[in-house]
């Protein structure tokens, strides 16, 4: 994405460029976080998508896709840059599909036949590029119409293996009676029968600070009955049924756990993508070692720094990234004016 921004402010330096290399002035650079998504939002055309095989078709109409298949397997792709180990999400929009189709997003993958809506998946990095791919399924024809792809880095998760890529390492299996707890296809699966057999797994979460504001999301698919989360100053969410949950806490002793389970009248449920993060949102936007951050413009408007503004500037006290107030966008043009270190 290009940002245009005509602030005086950002005029001004670009006129004292010429004396940063006569009076001591601090390098400054315009640093672009934007999507790592290229072309996210079809907004130019099918920029920065491939297709494959050859009988296969990416079109743009106002601003969305269609995959149209013809024969064998059809796919629109590309690989984003990332960071091995850092966690990314990626969104979408489907509008509409005559066919099954698959989204993978390096490890993870959706599959549906019919799902339209956002969805979201996440994953973790192994490598310095990631595949993100929209795929047709099941048929030698059919299409796949979607919008607003976005891949946004998400900050640290406090759970451990909450995407479960590692069966249920780092959690507890502690189901009563005849309850089980399983793993398959990247996810924890719950079953029970009655208050006295139930599928129940926990994890004790650590590192909190007394009265910062944290956010749990997760995603869940119920077959039958229905479930139970408890812990974290939350209290017990009862009853809960399929979809993306999301609640915000403010943490008060420094460590936690949180339990699901089946509920007393049983259940068969599916959980995956438990995240833990600071503050009322996970994504983040990482700024280039070296760097400090003088200012920031989010959709070419000053922004303002503060927890109760526009952005904070993060550390760990190596890495600095920006968490935004409100959750960027396919669409959200972030631009940092960063001042190198030692300058």
């Amino acid at each position: 994405m290009t940002v245009q921004i005509s602030k005086p402010a950002i005029n001004l330096r670009e006129e004292l460029a010429s004396l940063r290399d006569q009076g001591g002035l601090p390098k400054e650079d315009k640093l672009y976080l934007d999507d790592l998504v290229t072309n996210g939002d079809f907004s130019n055309g099918t920029t920065g998508w491939e297709t494959a095989p050859a009988a296969t078709t990416l079109t743009v109409s106002s601003g969305v896709a269609t995959l149209t298949r013809n024969d064998n397997y059809g796919d629109a792709k590309q690989y984003i840059k990332t960071e091995v180990g850092k966690t990314y999400r990626l969104t979408y929009t489907v509008t509409a599909v005559s066919n099954s189709y698959a989204v993978d997003f390096g490890s993870a993958q959706h599959t549906s036949n019919a799902i339209t809506g956002t969805r979201v998946l996440y994953h973790t990095a192994t490598s310095d590029s990631t595949l993100v791919k929209f795929g047709i399924l099941n048929s030698s024809t059919g299409t796949l119409t979607f919008d607003n792809v976005s891949v946004q880095e998400v900050g640290e998760n406090l759970v451990t293996n909450g995407t479960f890529d590692n069966g249920t390492t780092g959690w507890t299996d502690v189901s009563s009676g005849s309850g089980t707890v399983s793993h398959s296809s990247g996810a924890v699966n719950l079953v029970g029968t009655d208050s006295s057999n139930r599928g129940r797994i926990s994890q004790t979460i650590s590192s909190l600070v007394v009265g910062k504001t944290y956010v749990i999301i997760f995603e869940s698919t119920v077959s039958s009955g229905n479930y139970n989360m408890t812990g974290l100053p939350l209290g017990s969410q009862v009853n809960l049924g399929s979809g993306l949950k999301q609640y915000t806490f403010i943490a008060d002793a420094v460590t936690d756990t949180i339990t699901f389970e089946t509920s007393s009248s049983g259940g068969n449920i599916s959980l995956d993508n438990i995240i833990v993060t600071e503050g009322n949102h996970q994504v983040i936007q990482s700024i280039p070692y070296g760097y400090d951050v003088k200012d920031v413009y989010i959709d070419g408007e000053l922004a303002r720094e503060g927890e109760a503004y526009d952005y904070q500037v993060k550390t760990d006290g190596i890495n600095q990234w920006l968490k935004p107030t409100v959750e960027p966008t396919a669409t959200t043009e972030t631009v940092v004016i960063g001042v190198r270190n030692g300058s």
